[in-house]
């Protein structure tokens, strides 16, 4: 018996059957048809309602001075070339897990795990290579092929007093059942011989309705100024008891530093070291016991973000 209910003209046309000697098989498969196509109409009219979702979003990367330029449905606000490779349906088959070169462009994607909140979400990652020193870069948030949150982002942010880093997601992972984490690896060489090679923990908090930006973990850093004698300056941060502790070691001693590994990108060229090794480099320079230490809160602003100090 269908919880809704018979409909009444089919009720009293089946009432009058009744009364009838004989009725033809035509005319009662006519009335058998009618109920089962509204049965039919109410069921599908119930699933369809129970399974449409709004878009996963991708939210509070303005903390990281990202700037939003696509949300879900609107135009995006972004060069031709670059629209060309973030269409608002891209189709599963088109995902690429490898990066790809594109016309001066370098593209790639990662499948976020996000089959707990019953989404299929990629993130499209497009670096502009077009300028020698500085890259742009867009991040695009796909759910069930769909364009939803579209960022971007240059290391020459909006106010004076700060010059940020190339950056790049080198692998996605989960922490716990909540959050999802990508690492970030983040480069620039400025004219004069200045340069800094860092990475960046960034943690999002996820649910069903898509991923939040937490915090950053600045997890290393390595820092040469413009002047060739200058000092080199390696620092870490690691998560204890609730907050950041960063370390830092500062060193003439170019020799101090590279018996750990430390890099330097003008004598070595483009690091060949993965983001992890780099990490275990930092940590073994910064573990000496000159090394300066102090701490932050989860929710206290670092360098790379809104509202941190204005000097690393």
């Amino acid at each position: 018996m269908c919880p809704f209910g018979e409909p009444a003209h089919l009720r009293k046309k089946r009432a009058r059957l009744k009364n009838l000697p004989y009725q033809s098989q035509s005319v009662v498969m006519e009335d058998r048809m009618q109920y089962t196509n509204f049965i039919l109409t109410v069921f599908l009219v119930m699933v369809q309602t129970s399974v449409v979702k709004t878009s996963a979003r991708l939210d509070g990367l303005d903390r990281l001075y990202f700037q939003h330029v696509g949300k879900p449905g609107e135009a995006l606000d972004a060069p031709p070339a670059v629209a060309s490779l973030l269409p608002k349906l891209l189709r599963e088959s088109d995902f690429s897990r490898k990066p790809i070169s594109i016309e001066g462009f370098n593209v790639r994607d990662f499948r976020l795990p996000s089959e707990l909140w019953g989404r299929k979400l990629w993130l499209r990652q497009i670096i502009d290579l077009g300028h020698p020193r500085i890259t742009e870069l867009w991040w695009a948030l796909y759910d069930h092929e769909r364009r939803s949150d579209v960022w971007y982002f240059s290391p020459l942010t909006q106010t004076k007093d700060k010059i940020l880093s190339n950056y790049e997601i080198k692998d996605v992972s989960t922490a716990g059942k909540d959050s999802v984490v990508l690492r970030i690896q983040g480069s620039m060489f400025r004219p004069g011989g200045a340069w800094w090679e860092v990475g960046k923990v960034l943690t999002f908090s996820a649910s069903e309705d898509g991923l939040t930006f937490s915090r950053v973990r600045n997890a290393f850093g390595f820092f040469h100024g413009y002047d060739p004698g200058n000092e080199y300056t390696v620092s870490t941060e690691q998560e204890s008891r609730g907050r950041f502790e960063e370390r830092t070691f500062i060193s003439k001693q170019e020799n101090t530093l590279r018996r750990c590994g430390s890099p330097d990108p003008l004598v070595d060229g483009e690091p060949k070291l993965s983001w992890r090794e780099l990490e275990r480099v930092a940590l073994c320079i910064t573990r000496r016991p000159s090394a300066k230490r102090s701490s932050r809160a989860f929710k206290e602003p670092s360098f790379v973000e809104r509202g941190g100090p204005p000097q690393k």
